[in-house]
């Protein structure tokens, strides 16, 4: 693994490892780690139904940015390119589970 990979790898990676604890509903209820919002920070039961859901939609974001950069590092592209891409693509994934995460809170 290059330094490259390593440049953009390790955000996906973080966020993994942020969201497998959420995911599992181990998270209690706090002000500082989480799916902090006003509702669910009113109820002990939306917090952890809330948090599970957000927790593994950041997992299935991150593991398709993973996807997504080895894919386009497969093409010839620059270094430029290919981390330009991938950041870009990855920041579109995360406001994208965001968005699912909070259309899910609001079913709840």
């Amino acid at each position: 693994m290059s330094k490259a990979d390593l440049d953009f790898l390790w955000l996906p990676l973080f966020t993994i490892l942020v969201a497998i604890p959420m995911a599992l509903g181990k998270i209690p209820l706090n002000r500082l780690y989480g799916f902090r919002t006003s509702k669910t920070l009113s109820s002990p039961d939306i917090w952890y139904r809330a948090n599970r859901l957000a927790g593994w939609d950041l997992l299935i974001a991150s593991v398709a940015g993973i996807a997504l950069y080895l894919i386009l590092k497969s093409f010839d592209l620059s270094l430029k390119t290919l981390v330009t891409y991938s950041s870009l693509s990855f920041a579109g994934l995360i406001l994208a589970a965001t968005g699912v995460a909070l259309y899910q809170l609001s079913r709840l």
